[in-house]
């Protein structure tokens, strides 16, 4: 049987890091791209506006969500690299929504750094 696409959802929180290198192993077992979708909410969107908070404490709670969701974020990122690495990908290829395009970033990724600036200028000058 040959897997074209799989849904794996490994959920968050604590063990998020594990469960992201278990998905990892199964998309290498069944060489399938790994596609990630994070989702994050807006808490300060949830405060009811009933409450009628003070503008200053409106503030400082956005304030304090940011940081949070910048921390996360880069935790995220920081993860993402280390999956990056296990599968011996660029972080970009987790962005990519179209196979073609991930398939593209891994070709060139693998590719000295002279051999891209080279492919990029000749795609450059075809444009032209």
């Amino acid at each position: 049987m040959i897997y074209k696409k799989m849904f794996f959802p490994i959920g968050g929180g604590d063990e998020l890091e594990q469960r992201l290198y278990g998905a990892t192993l199964v998309a290498k077992f069944f060489n399938v791209k790994l596609e990630i979708l994070k989702c994050e909410s807006n808490p300060i969107r949830n405060i009811p506006k009933s409450l009628n908070l003070p503008q200053h404490m409106q503030k400082e709670i956005q304030n304090i969500m940011n940081h949070q969701v910048n921390s996360e974020h880069n935790d995220f990122l920081i993860l993402l690299k280390k999956v990056a690495k296990e599968l011996d990908v660029p972080v970009a290829y987790f962005y990519c929504e179209e196979d073609i395009l991930s398939e593209l970033i891994c070709a060139l990724g693998k590719l000295k750094k002279e051999d891209q600036i080279e492919l990029l200028n000749t795609l450059k000058l075809e444009k032209l």
